[in-house]
């Protein structure tokens, strides 16, 4: 449901920038507005969905996000939207508070990491269809219609997870909530994230400065202030294990890669002289080889040692982008972006896996949140920075600025190669699944 929104605008940008006549690094907003109140929430849920249960709050999440959607439809002007939108972002943030602990308490050992392979597929599969159905609602409908799109998909989630989903075995006692620690958590992500748009809208001479300082100072000041809590949101401990923190960082350079891409691609396919449905139709290669791959990355896992793995399924993704940047056909830019897909499928699925064995039980609604808050931020960098470079290489309108973005991307799946290999536990062989 999450990623079939969130496709689905990431198509509309064009169309949005045009029909509240706001300019690009604005129009992000209504994405950003979204991945922002996810990235400062997630945790927060996840800690609480590890005292209340992880149902009770994914379920409540669907409510919250069909409440957004439906404002969302509704807006008469572009902060009411964004303002639908941070609605919207709560449900989300409920949601995925929960889903990869839900699944990695479902399954036995053996099987997780191809349980959340398929998991990935399902994400993957929202993604893939939600720039198709976006660019199809944006040729025939209003893109009113765009916002609710996705609410049947949760009119159909509520009563499946109430029937299907056990309750919570493995709880903590209920403890008040670390605000100080959610606070920082939202400042770091807004200051950070928020300096690249108002960059690439005023520059550099504006408030860009002053929202990066507050957004790494909080940052900064973050872990410190966690070691002196009682109950903190962030247990400092967990990113001991390397598994858990490289794991985390490599799991943001995977959908700032992913979500850079998924925003370039459309202004990309529209400057080659195409129309936007046309651009949905290519955009939805990368997913489409994600959800391909994702499920098999369970075999690969017990075949292959993830220091191996994970490093080359990345060079894999730079290979593709790489294709998709230096050609003009839309044959060969869809191929490329597929390739790129496979390896993104098999470097995220691998990397989530091994995050979540390096939890204990009770704190698998903690460390789901994390995964997905990494994604979140990853997401919002990839818009946030994606939108800077196109302004800054010539527009978007023009064919100058999305090349160069995506011929830029490329540096970051090589990073996250060279990070994976230093970072991630040296194993001959991996016997899970």
């Amino acid at each position: 449901m999450s990623q079939l929104d969130t496709g689905m605008v990431t198509v509309a940008y064009p169309t949005l920038h045009r029909a509240f006549a706001v300019p690009v690094s604005t129009v992000v907003w209504v994405g950003l507005s979204t991945l922002l109140t996810v990235v400062a929430t997630l945790v927060a849920f996840g800690k609480r969905a590890d005292m209340w249960g992880r149902k009770r709050v994914y379920v409540d999440g669907f409510v919250v996000f069909v409440a957004g959607a439906v404002a969302a439809s509704l807006a008469q002007s572009f902060s009411w939207l964004v303002a639908a939108r941070v609605v919207e972002g709560i449900g989300v943030a409920m949601v995925q508070a929960n889903s990869v602990a839900i699944v990695t308490a479902s399954v036995p050992k053996d099987k997780r990491t191809t349980a959340l392979g398929l998991q990935a597929t399902s994400q993957a599969a929202g993604l893939a269809l939600g720039p198709l159905i976006g660019g199809l609602v944006l040729a025939e409908l209003s893109w009113r219609w765009l916002f609710v799109a996705a609410v049947p998909i949760a009119l159909i989630a509520m009563p499946a997870a109430l029937l299907f989903i056990p309750r919570s075995r493995d709880l903590r006692p209920v403890v008040r909530l670390d605000l100080v620690g959610a606070a920082l958590i939202g400042m770091a992500a807004v200051g950070i994230i928020g300096s690249f748009t108002a960059g690439a809208k005023s520059g550099w001479g504006g408030p860009a400065p002053y929202l990066l300082v507050v957004g790494v100072a909080a940052a900064a000041v973050l872990v410190p202030v966690e070691r002196r809590v009682a109950n903190p949101l962030l247990n400092i401990a967990t990113f001991k294990d390397r598994r858990v923190s490289g794991g985390l960082v490599t799991a943001t350079l995977t959908y700032l890669t992913f979500f850079g891409v998924l925003v370039a691609t459309p202004f990309y396919v529209e400057a080659l002289g195409h129309s936007t449905a046309t651009a949905g139709l290519v955009t939805m290669a990368l997913p489409i080889g994600l959800a391909v791959v994702a499920p098999f990355s369970g075999v690969l896992r017990r075949k292959v040692a993830e220091q191996l793995a994970l490093p080359v399924a990345f060079v894999v993704v730079a290979a593709g982008l790489a294709g998709a940047s230096r050609s003009s056909d839309l044959g060969a830019v869809a191929g490329c972006l597929f390739i790129a897909g496979l390896g993104l499928g098999v470097a995220n699925t691998m990397n989530n896996a091994s995050i979540m064995e390096g939890v204990v039980a009770t704190d698998r609604g903690s460390a789901s949140a994390l995964v997905n808050m990494m994604r979140a931020l990853g997401t919002a960098l990839g818009l946030a920075i994606v939108t800077s470079l196109l302004a800054a290489l010539g527009g978007a309108s023009a064919i100058s600025g999305p090349r160069g973005t995506l011929s830029l991307l490329v540096v970051v799946p090589l990073l996250s190669a060279v990070a994976c290999a230093v970072i991630v536990p040296s194993r001959s062989r991996i016997s899970r699944a």
